[in-house]
């Protein structure tokens, strides 16, 4: 989800001074001539500035030093196939190939392509109230099984000092890998729903870009949600805790990391044309001394109306049954 933007210019209108304008977005350098005058007039004799630029600065005015014509832009794409095989007894095998389309250059012409992710043996079958899952897991460099995460939105972009890292960036990070993924859904009475998961990888991986990989490296995943059974409640069409964890040594020793992330969700059908969603997440940023972490928690208000459905990320995906 993001807001809306109606220029277009990647510069959500919440923050953009001139939603409807295609060629100014900040109300101070729309008007910076005219005030750039004042200051040679008027200011700049006074001894009490040293520059326009300070001068400036202080003004009670709309500043966003946002340029949405000159930052960089660090896109990232996915691409999925699926073949699967419906077995007699209920059960399901399946196989999976995946693509990132991403794309790592830095000033000393280290130029590197994202990866890609198999998994070439799946199972899916269900007994009673619970349903498995279990796959085999292999990847070349550079990639992420999970990439689009519960974190995602949280930890796509990182600020570390004056220095800005993306998830991208982190991405190159990691070598082959090979491991498991295990998945189970249970029916807990006729109320709630149970959907857990837990990811075993080893393999390579390093701290930074240009640093050698360490190998026999563990990389594990644990997510869980707790939700009640759709349309249990008139009205409420989700209703939901969730944990995360993602891309750590030991999920299980629940050590804070900036991968962490809980909750809750709720999604009320107001009317036919709306939806109401509250959503409060808790999650844990880098300080900028790059050793601690601090808490952050957000909340998250909205209606069908106020949202839109434009993303700057793609996701492609092509499935075959049999």
């Amino acid at each position: 989800r993001a807001y809306l933007d109606l220029n277009g210019w990647n510069n959500p209108d919440i923050f953009d001074h001139f939603p409807d304008d295609g060629e100014n977005w900040d109300e101070a350098q729309e008007q910076i001539e005219a005030w750039q005058d004042e200051y040679w007039d008027n200011v700049a004799g006074s001894g009490e500035f040293n520059n326009f630029e300070d001068w400036f600065e202080q003004l009670p005015l709309n500043h966003n030093t946002y340029n949405p014509i000159e930052t960089e832009k660090n896109s990232i794409t996915g691409y999925a196939l699926d073949l699967s095989y419906r077995l007699p007894f209920g059960g399901l095998l399946y196989s999976q190939a995946a693509k990132l389309n991403a794309q790592y250059s830095d000033t000393d012409s280290t130029s590197l392509e994202g990866g890609y992710g198999f998994v070439p043996l799946g199972l899916k079958f269900k007994f009673g109230p619970a349903t498995m899952q279990a796959e085999f897991r292999s990847n070349t460099e550079y990639f992420l099984f999970n990439y689009w995460d519960r974190s995602y939105e949280i930890n796509r972009t990182t600020v570390i000092g004056d220095e800005f890292y993306t998830k991208e960036d982190k991405l190159f990070n990691y070598g082959t890998m090979n491991g498991l993924f295990i998945q189970m859904q249970m029916r807990l009475g006729n109320i709630l729903v149970l959907n857990s998961n837990y990811t075993d990888m080893i393999g390579e991986m390093r701290e930074n870009v240009g640093e050698p990989f360490i190998t026999s490296e563990n990389n594990r995943s644990f997510s869980s949600t707790l939700s009640l059974k759709p349309n249990l409640i008139p009205k409420l069409k989700r209703a939901e805790l969730f944990y995360q964890q993602t891309n750590i040594p030991n999920p299980f020793a629940f050590e804070i990391s900036e991968t962490t992330v809980y909750g809750y969700y709720i999604e009320l059908q107001i009317s036919p044309g709306m939806t109401f969603v509250y959503k409060a997440t808790t999650s844990f940023l880098m300080e900028e001394d790059d050793e601690e972490l601090d808490m952050f928690r957000s909340t998250e208000l909205s209606d069908n109306e106020g949202i839109s459905t434009k993303s700057s990320t793609i996701h492609l995906e092509t499935r075959f049954s049999f």
